[in-house]
């Protein structure tokens, strides 16, 4: 993949990012397995030009990102045990990379996915910049048991090269979204659950859109669940008031895989289980709204804050969409 390639905000230069510039390799080296918690062997190959690593870094909820570029050839082994899967996307020069067991190289040109199950060389030519996802092995096995709905039965293995220029797309918006959160939260200040659930979203998206060797396993047909699971669902929805959820809620409460979740809510009530939530909560809205009528001292804003909709410009439009009219005619009545 080449530079052009890549969207240039994909790093912004602010938030919570932390930047060093070294000429000794020895220090880059160790001020990376710093930041990554990742030990590696590194050589400096090219000797023509000066070597000076320039590194970026930032992490939130259990997923990271790096920017890093060192001005010379360098050469890169890493040997298992690495507690990490990384997506690296170079975006100016090249790497190859060999899985030393395999015996197969890949290049780096386009992207790369490593599970380190095994040891790996990467070679960097002097031009090289790479960004790099980095995900904790153990929150992407989390998510994938978790639509599986099963434990898993060995490691995790991604095939390495991953193609940008088609799912792949997906992971790289996942990366720019990361990457904008992150620049987005103020130092110092704790993202509370947004953390955890965006690295969840982006180990998603990996599992969903490239291959590895659970591919089969999580596309495979499993049988629905009986209706008795979705109105358990539906219940608990209905039930929960106000409060914000999220889709591990309700997969939690029906004990079922997301996929057939998402099945079971799509034949029984044509939609998806989160848009039945938003279409539950605009209801909500809409009765408490009729009930209450004018005259006692609660607002639109009120009500609309109540059932977790904290956006009144798209509160108004989807509740004009479903109704006819706005939230304030229905409250004027």
């Amino acid at each position: 993949m080449t530079m052009n390639e890549q969207p240039g905000s994909l790093l912004p230069q602010d938030g919570r990012w932390v930047r060093f510039a070294t000429p000794d390799p020895e220090d880059a080296q160790t001020r990376t397995e710093a930041l990554l918690g990742n030990p590696h062997q590194f050589i400096v190959l090219g000797r023509d030009d000066p070597f000076m690593a320039r590194i970026a870094h930032a992490s939130v909820g259990g997923a990271g990102l790096l920017r890093s570029r060192y001005g010379v050839d360098v050469e890169i082994t890493c040997q298992p045990p690495i507690p990490s899967v990384t997506v690296s996307l170079v975006r100016s020069g090249h790497i190859t990379v060999a899985k030393e067991r395999a015996g197969t190289n890949v290049d780096g040109r386009h992207a790369v996915v490593l599970s380190y199950d095994q040891p790996v060389r990467m070679r960097w030519t002097a031009d090289t910049e790479q960004v790099m996802l980095v995900l904790t092995k153990s929150a992407v096995a989390d998510t994938l048991e978790r639509m599986l709905q099963a434990p898993l039965n060995g490691d995790l293995v991604f095939e390495p090269e991953l193609d940008t220029r088609s799912r792949g797309r997906g992971i790289v918006g996942a990366m720019e979204t990361l990457a904008q959160v992150v620049s987005a939260l103020p130092p110092g200040v704790d993202p509370g659950p947004v953390a955890a659930e965006l690295a969840s979203s982006v180990a998603t998206q990996l599992l969903l859109a490239h291959p590895h060797n659970y591919t089969e396993q999580l596309f495979s047909d499993q049988p629905l669940p009986p209706p008795r699971i979705v109105r358990r669902v539906i219940d608990f929805i209905d039930n929960s008031g106000g409060m914000q959820l999220r889709l591990t809620d309700l997969t939690d409460c029906a004990n079922v895989s997301e996929r057939s979740l998402h099945n079971a809510f799509k034949k029984h009530l044509g939609m998806a289980p989160m848009s039945y939530v938003r279409q539950r909560r605009l209801q909500q809205a809409h009765d408490e709204l009729l009930r209450i009528g004018p005259g006692q001292g609660v607002t639109v804003t009120d009500i609309a804050l109540r059932f977790g909709f904290s956006h009144m410009g798209r509160f108004a439009a989807a509740y004009r969409e479903r109704f006819g009219e706005s939230p304030s005619v229905t409250l004027a009545r």
